[in-house]
């Protein structure tokens, strides 16, 4: 799938979901586990830390629109907090936010808003 402009899902809808709690993790790729060892934090600390995240993006952070499990698009966004910079991928299915993963990035890259996240 060609890299974006935009974001493939209305980054407005993604924060609703995750303000309302509509979230999920991706237990086969565990981006809360990623979380708990980077930052020493407990599994609920972590899960709150990702969904909050989530609630708070917005379109400078989006990076592009890649694919996810079964060719499904899925928006990618750089977030920096707690002393690094972080990948964020996820998808919008069936009124749920995805969260695919949340790690540092394995390579900087730059958003939409021209922030590099390394």
């Amino acid at each position: 799938m060609p890299v974006s402009a935009m974001p493939h899902y209305d980054v407005a809808i993604v924060r609703e979901l995750a303000r309302r709690r509509a979230a999920v993790l991706d237990r086969y790729r565990a981006p809360d586990a990623v979380v708990q060892n980077r930052l020493d934090l407990g599994a609920e600390a972590a899960r709150a830390l990702i969904v909050s995240v989530i609630a708070e993006l917005n379109v400078a952070q989006f990076w592009k629109t890649d694919t996810g499990p079964q060719w499904i698009p899925a928006d990618v966004y750089g977030w920096m907090g707690r002393g690094c910079g972080w990948y964020v991928k996820l998808q919008v299915i069936g009124g749920r936010v995805c969260v695919l993963s949340f790690h540092p990035p394995e390579r900087p890259f730059r958003t939409m808003g021209g922030e590099v996240i390394r």
